[in-house]
């Protein structure tokens, strides 16, 4: 099926910020705006807790186009959080990034854990012990962009 999501780079650096800002200030005083504008335009800071667990991928696919999850979103997900029946999870799957449901059903003493797409064209992805499947992070935010670009 091809790529579902891509990695995109997350880590900014405090100090090349604050050298963007000051090559766009003004000359003189500042504007008594400029600090709520700094804020507003640090998404990071709301959208990313744990920067060292954090990663931000695009998605690929259409995979949970029915969750509100686009082809070219941008999915922001959380590698220090643990995953319950329910989360929408980035995981490897068969050496491929997928996004994902996670699910939890009890068959009598056991459990089977799936990965499960809101897309009816794409199959679930059953959790079988000792397969090489694994939840990278529960998805924290998805970023959607109204003008996308074209190729």
């Amino acid at each position: 099926m091809g790529i579902d999501i891509e990695r995109l780079d997350t880590h900014t650096d405090d100090e090349t910020r604050r050298d963007k800002t000051r090559r766009y200030g003004t000359t003189g005083f500042e504007s008594p705006a400029a600090d709520y504008l700094r804020e507003s335009v640090d998404l990071s800071r709301r959208l990313i807790t744990n920067r060292t667990a954090t990663f931000i991928y695009r998605m690929a696919s259409d995979a949970m186009i029915h969750e509100g999850i686009d082809p070219g979103d941008i999915v922001v997900f959380d590698r220090s959080l643990n995953h319950v029946h329910g989360d929408v999870v980035v995981a490897i799957c068969d050496q491929t990034y997928l996004c994902r449901r996670y699910n939890e059903v009890r068959m009598g003493n056991r459990i089977q854990m799936t990965l499960q797409a809101a897309n009816p064209q794409y199959p679930d992805q059953m959790i079988m012990e000792g397969d090489s499947t694994f939840i990278c992070g529960v998805v924290t935010s998805i970023i959607k962009l109204k003008h996308r670009a074209r190729p």
